[in-house]
């Protein structure tokens, strides 16, 4: 498990399997399982977040750690849309949060010549910083 979020109904996983395929796995108060998600294995989850309306963010990178990537996930764990982060260098969030107006944003590092500089990118107005 690479990341772990506490909901109004239980709490949210996101992690990889041996195989490296990823899950996002949904559990209830009571610790049973309530849905789960998988991607594929190009791409890697490390952050998680929620917001106001349970809706889920979770960060890291796709194609293959080429891009940044955030995926919207519903209450009911169903993927409402992916969007990728390319600035023409590998990106990859390490982490996300969403605050209470439903800003999202976040942090992680971008490989550059010269070693790896920091990122982080405020969806909702798409600067990076």
């Amino acid at each position: 498990v690479y990341a772990l979020q506490l909901t109004e109904d239980g709490f949210v996983t996101a992690g990889s399997s041996d195989s490296d395929d990823w899950f996002i796995n949904a559990f209830g108060n009571d610790g049973q399982s309530q849905w789960s998600i998988s991607l594929t294995s190009g791409d890697t989850l490390r952050g998680l977040a929620q917001d106001r309306s349970g809706f889920l963010y979770a960060a890291g990178s796709g194609n293959s750690a080429a891009d940044g990537m955030v995926v919207l996930i519903s209450p009911e764990g169903e993927i409402q849309d992916t969007t990728l982060y390319d600035n023409g260098v590998a990106e990859v969030f390490r982490g996300v949060v969403v605050s209470p107006d439903g800003m999202v944003t976040t942090a992680g590092q971008r490989s550059a010549v010269g070693g790896n500089r920091f990122l982080i990118v405020d969806f909702n107005t798409g600067k990076a910083y």
